[in-house]
Parts: structure tokens; sequence; C-alpha cells
């Protein structure tokens, strides 16, 4: 996925926010999975310009948590799986 791209960027991030950041596990959840995300999304993007991340995220569906396939949907960009009982 990364081929150890961003890895000094993600050490970085942990670096300044982790003493800023309550320990709650739902917050440490978003950023373990949007970090990887936007890094692979620039990847394919093939740099940072922000309207070309946007189209590879746009309509892309991933399963890097291990909880089930989430999908960002093209038209508001908003991520969704579906949830199991």
């Amino acid at each position: 996925m990364l081929d150890g791209k961003g890895i000094n960027a993600t050490k970085a991030f942990v670096k300044f926010s982790a003493p800023n950041m309550p320990c709650r596990r739902a917050k440490w959840r978003v950023c373990y999975a949007q970090t990887p995300l936007y890094a692979d999304a620039a990847a394919r993007a093939k740099g940072f310009d922000a309207c070309a991340v946007v189209e590879a995220l746009a309509g892309f569906d991933f399963d890097w948590l291990g909880n089930g396939t989430t999908s960002y949907r093209i038209d508001d960009h908003q991520a969704f799986r579906e949830f199991r009982s």
C-alpha cells in the first residue's frame, strides 16, 4: 500500500499530536484509518494536488482495518461500511 512512503510524516504526526490528544480510542482510530488512506490516495494521484487526491478517493473501496470493506461515495465523499451485529 504505502511502500515506505509517508512513514516519516506519520511519525511526525504522532509526535506532534500524542501529547495534545486525550487518550480516547475513537480519535486514534480515525487518525489510524485516515493517515494511510490519504497517503495511498496521494500516491495514486502522483502528488498532493487537492483535486487529484479527491478524485483518487472518490469511489474508492478499502479493507485495511479488518472490519469489512469501507467505501468513499463519489457524490459527497463520505466513508461508509456495512455494520454487522
